[in-house]
């Protein structure tokens, strides 16, 4: 975890919205609970603003993801929306990147909030009363194509301002005339209005809603700790280890392809399922699978059930302690029937054959997105 994360939770956002899946049917809320169900979110676009960040390409059109209707996110008065953003496409027009409304005409559909782009600069939209227009734009500030902003707007309504803040800086503040109301049946939207509609074009990640002002020094620190995180990202792979057709528990071991250097190491379980985990290598790598070598037999020894041991002299048989007991202090007369229970001095082993190793290779690792 960043200091970037620490800091987001410790404002207690009403929403966040990392946008970092690694697939696009639903955009998850950090914060709370309030998810969005995604259409046409291309997933694990990255962002260099703020290091080690992934977000979510929106094209513009179709790419949108709804929420369900939550009286929380009806915010009337004070509120603060930041985002990490990246526009790819057309800002002429509107470009909504999120807002709280639905596409009636009446009081209980009004906008309560809108946060984007107009026309290359600051946009913020609602309504009051029955439809009256609240539409705010910049005047002076120019966004440019393919560059990566951390984008930040605060209604504050007892002044009737907006304050526009790029990078932590204050921009512009644009006062408007009427506050929000209404709004009773809105979801909140992300990447647009509906399919064609006043949707924005471009990556987006880390997108903020607290229903309070955050103060200049807190906008400003939210992209100081962004700029400033130190990410260690990590890597896995995982999947199921058959022998013979049939599930198998082995020790499973990641090495780097390239020099053989060992990444992690877990155990497969009963079902053969394995999942190795480990930090910063993302280049292709060797899995191997092997049987537990165990500990040579010792003499006069307290063996503990789940122990695996062989012999002096190997013969491609380990054998795993049943029952707990102390070995004799001359070595048995080892066995190789199948599955067969003896007794190992006061302990109880069984027969495994010891395997070959097995290999799979070159395994691409997947990114572990931090949620």
């Amino acid at each position: 975890m960043s200091d970037f994360t620490d800091l987001v939770n410790s404002l207690h956002p009403l929403a966040w919205y990392r946008l970092n899946e690694t697939e696009g049917s639903s955009l998850s809320d950090s914060a709370r609970f309030y998810d969005a169900t995604a259409t046409d979110i291309q997933v694990q676009e990255a962002l260099s603003l703020f290091p080690g960040t992934y977000g979510a390409h929106f094209n513009g059109n179709t790419s949108l993801a709804t929420t369900d209707i939550h009286s929380a996110l009806q915010i009337t008065g004070d509120i603060t929306i930041a985002g990490l953003i990246k526009p790819t496409g057309s800002m002429t027009g509107s470009k909504y990147l999120i807002h709280c409304s639905t596409s009636g005409e009446s009081m209980t559909e009004n906008f309560l909030w809108g946060f984007g782009i107009r026309d290359g600069k600051f946009r913020w939209f609602h309504e009051n009363s029955f439809g009256t227009n609240v539409s705010v734009s910049g005047v002076t500030f120019d966004f440019q194509l393919d560059t990566e902003y951390f984008y930040a707007a605060v209604r504050d309504s007892a002044s009737q301002t907006i304050h526009f803040y790029i990078n932590g800086i204050l921009q512009e503040s644009i006062s408007y005339s009427y506050n929000a109301d209404g709004g009773e049946v809105c979801p909140a939207m992300i990447g647009g209005i509906a399919p064609g509609g006043s949707n924005f074009e471009g990556h987006a990640a880390e997108i903020m809603l607290f229903d309070y002002r955050l103060t200049t020094e807190q906008v400003m620190a939210l992209y100081n700790a962004g700029i400033n995180q130190i990410v260690t990202q990590q890597y896995q792979v995982s999947g199921t280890i058959y022998e013979n057709d049939s599930p198998s528990e082995k020790d499973v071991l990641a090495c780097t392809w390239e020099t053989g250097e060992l990444l992690a190491r877990s155990r497969s379980n009963s079902a053969g399922d394995y999942h190795l985990i480990w930090d910063n290598y993302d280049k292709e790598v060797l899995v191997v699978a092997l049987d537990d070598w165990g500990a040579e037999w010792q003499p006069d020894t307290l063996y503990q059930t789940g122990d695996i041991i062989r012999p002096t002299y190997f013969t491609g048989y380990v054998y795993e302690c049943t029952v707990s007991g102390t070995s004799n202090s001359a070595e048995p007369q080892w066995w190789i029937e199948a599955e067969e229970q003896q007794a190992v001095g006061t302990a109880q082993f069984k027969v495994k054959p010891f395997n070959r190793p097995l290999a799979h290779a070159p395994v691409t690792p997947e990114l572990v997105v931090e949620s």
